[in-house]
């Protein structure tokens, strides 16, 4: 995926930076929601 964005980097930049933004959005959420679930779990111990 990123091999075929390299050779269109500058056609669509911005839409790549909008990618790249999304998928952190997407990476800290699910990050977050794994913590919720582990403390919910060690308080229910």
């Amino acid at each position: 995926m990123y091999f075929i964005k390299k050779n269109t980097w500058f056609r669509d930049e911005g839409n790549t930076l909008f990618e790249k933004v999304c998928n952190i959005r997407m990476l800290m959420l699910a990050f977050a929601l794994i913590i919720l679930g582990l403390g919910f779990i060690i308080n229910e111990w």
